[in-house]
């Protein structure tokens, strides 16, 4: 084999390994680029079963599934500490217990905590929940979105209402629907309600969607 036969064999060998890995690089951005999108569609699945197993209302047919399943056992301790916690006495109990829940990794059970411990440390839930809804991961921000809405003070509408132009299209219209449902329940403070109509009207007429 001539020296130029030589070069040319080893020039194409080099360049099959450069394409493969050109390949190889596009590959694993990919699937990168496809496991986020997967994760974001799975979280979209999962929004409405969660905010109703976060509610009590979990359909029958998901608690078996493996996803739900370690979520669902801190809520069924949550509501067991809302429940056997309720005396004066209790509260520095019930406060330290809920409080140790926001050490967990889970984004609903830390938001599904917050809602609880509301009623016996506002400020420490709201600024939990505003650490979830803030987040740059629309995984944890849905379960903050969620509990705020559930929440009837002005610090909480604030938080949601500055929220309203989120670019992720999932966290835009969970910060919409809580606020529609706010409005429908009548859960708006007086001073904000005129506020809340103008910015909602100002989504229909800009955004696509139908309130």
């Amino acid at each position: 084999m001539n020296e130029f036969v030589a070069g040319l064999l080893f020039g194409f060998a080099a360049l099959a390994i450069l394409s493969g890995c050109v390949v190889l690089v596009y590959w694993i951005k990919t699937r990168k680029k496809d496991s986020a999108g997967s994760k974001v569609r799975l979280l979209t699945q999962q929004y409405r079963a969660m905010t109703d197993s976060a509610a009590r209302d979990i359909p029958v047919e998901l608690l078996g599934r493996p996803e739900f399943i370690a979520s669902r056992m801190e809520f069924r301790k949550i509501e067991a500490i809302e429940a056997e916690l309720t005396n004066e006495a209790d509260r520095a109990i019930a406060q330290k217990l809920l409080n140790d829940f926001f050490t967990l990794d889970d984004p609903w059970v830390k938001a599904r905590a917050a809602k609880a411990l509301y009623p016996l440390d506002p400020k420490t839930a709201v600024g939990q929940l505003n650490e979830l809804a803030k987040n740059s991961s629309p995984f944890v921000q849905l379960p903050g979105i969620w509990a705020l809405g559930e929440l009837s003070s002005d610090r909480t509408l604030e938080i949601l209402m500055s929220m309203v132009w989120n670019k992720n299209p999932d966290v835009q219209k969970a910060v919409i629907r809580s606020l529609v449902l706010k409005d429908t329940r009548q859960q708006i403070p007086r001073a904000y309600r005129q506020k809340v109509k103008d910015l909602l009207n100002e989504v229909r007429y800009k955004t696509d969607w139908i309130l």
